[in-house]
């Protein structure tokens, strides 16, 4: 008997379940088009030939996926100098519509809106011109033809803090000398900029770690030697950046014992 129809039949749990498409396309064209599907979405199809006396036995099971707009971007490394941050990211799952471009978004401090850096092709972006020792808040967008990532988690980043200015050191004793330098900026005001201060007793040769971790701007050097001469220097540290150290300074010598008095002379 003549086929004069097919029963097309569409499963979303790998075939486990069945729902009826159309009983009878009532047509002997061989295509069929499934339309209000779900995005982003796995489906399996089965047909059946249809003639007066019924339905024939199914077909083997066919698997589609529905397109959809790109995945979340996962970012694989996020760097900064002083003025700038570059994210490095890997191409997410495109839903079987190719990537046209990847949109790299910063948060505007006063709105809380995202700004639009501009667009590219490329796994990896650079943000540049930007405050030093200061945190970003960042989104990548992956697009296709069938729009933008739907979620995209927020990247914080720090960039480097510059390396503290107004360095001094003052002797105290002949075991102390006293270290000052100016706070470096913070445009966030966040107050989690940290510093590490090391001394040197051979001109900048080698270098012994004095205190790290501290916010203070001023630290007392203590235990050293009598008569010898330190030189200090300076990084300044955030959360997820280390600054470039100073230029070592101070060049100062502690305080000693006056040496043994000479021609001395006894007068009767």
């Amino acid at each position: 008997y003549t086929v004069t129809g097919y029963k097309v039949e569409r499963s979303t749990d790998g075939g486990a379940t069945w729902t009826v498409v159309t009983s009878n396309t009532q047509s002997i064209t061989t295509t069929y088009n499934d339309s209000g599907l779900t995005p982003q979405t796995d489906y399996w199809y089965r047909v059946s030939g249809i003639n007066s006396i019924g339905a024939g036995p199914v077909s083997l099971n066919a698997a589609s996926h529905t397109y959809g707009p790109p995945e979340p971007i996962t970012v694989n490394n996020v760097s900064s100098d002083t003025a700038s941050i570059t994210h490095t990211w890997s191409a997410p799952y495109d839903h079987g519509s190719p990537i046209t471009g990847y949109r790299l978004e910063v948060k505007s401090w006063s709105t809380g809106q995202w700004i639009n850096l501009g667009q590219t092709q490329s796994l990896t972006d650079t943000h540049s011109n930007l405050y030093s020792n200061t945190e970003y808040e960042y989104q990548i967008i992956a697009i296709n033809a069938y729009g933008n990532t739907a979620t995209a988690s927020s990247i914080y980043m720090h960039t480097q803090p510059t390396a503290p200015v107004g360095g001094t050191a003052t002797v105290i004793s002949g075991t102390q000398i006293d270290v000052n330098w100016n706070a470096v900026a913070d445009q966030n005001n966040h107050g989690n900029t940290l510093y590490e201060l090391q001394w040197s007793d051979d001109n900048g040769a080698t270098w012994n770690v004095a205190v790290t971790g501290i916010s203070v701007t001023n630290h007392s050097v203590t235990g050293l030697n009598a008569g010898s001469s330190y030189v200090f220097r300076i990084q300044a540290s955030n959360p997820q950046a280390t600054g470039p150290w100073t230029s070592q300074f101070g060049s100062s010598t502690t305080f000693t014992t006056p040496s043994a008095a000479t021609n001395l002379t006894i007068q009767a």
